[in-house]
C-alpha cells in the first residue's frame, strides 16, 4: 500500500495519440505506457509477456471473450531514452456492425482508454 501511495501521477512521456485508417478500420493506439492507471497501478513495460497475446491476437470489447471486436495486427515497445516506456498496437477492427461501431467511437473520441487485462504471475 505505501508504494502505491507514494507513486505520483505524470504525463506519459510519449506521443500517445491514436490514428485511424478508414480504408481498413485499424487504429495505431498506445495499449499502456508506465502512468498510474485508473486502478493506481503502474504497468512495468518490460515486465509484460505477450505469449498469449501473440497466439490468439484478439481484441475483446471490455474483456468480453464472447464480444471480439478485432485483432491485434501488430505491436511493438517505445523506447523513452534507453528504456521502454509504453507499448503501442495496431488494432483491425472485424467486419461486423457492432466492430464498425466500436471503431467510429474510437475514431470520434467518445472511448479514448485500452486496457491490456493482466494476470500476476510474480512479484519482486
Amino acid at each position: 500500500m505505501k508504494l502505491i501511495q507514494s507513486l505520483a501521477i505524470h504525463e506519459p512521456t510519449i506521443d500517445v495519440k491514436s490514428f485511424a485508417n478508414d480504408e481498413d478500420h485499424s487504429i495505431v493506439h498506445m495499449i499502456t505506457t508506465q502512468s498510474v492507471d485508473s486502478d493506481k497501478e503502474v504497468v512495468l513495460s518490460k515486465g509484460l509477456d505477450f505469449s498469449r497475446m501473440n497466439k490468439t491476437r484478439s481484441v475483446l470489447f471490455n474483456h468480453d471473450s464472447y464480444d471480439v471486436v478485432g485483432k491485434m495486427v501488430w505491436c511493438k515497445a517505445m523506447p523513452d531514452k534507453d528504456n521502454c516506456s509504453g507499448w503501442q498496437a495496431c488494432t483491425k477492427f472485424a467486419d461486423t456492425d457492432h466492430a464498425k461501431d466500436i471503431y467510429k467511437l474510437v475514431k470520434e473520441g467518445f472511448i479514448n482508454g485500452w486496457s491490456i487485462g493482466m494476470d500476476w504471475y510474480s512479484m519482486k
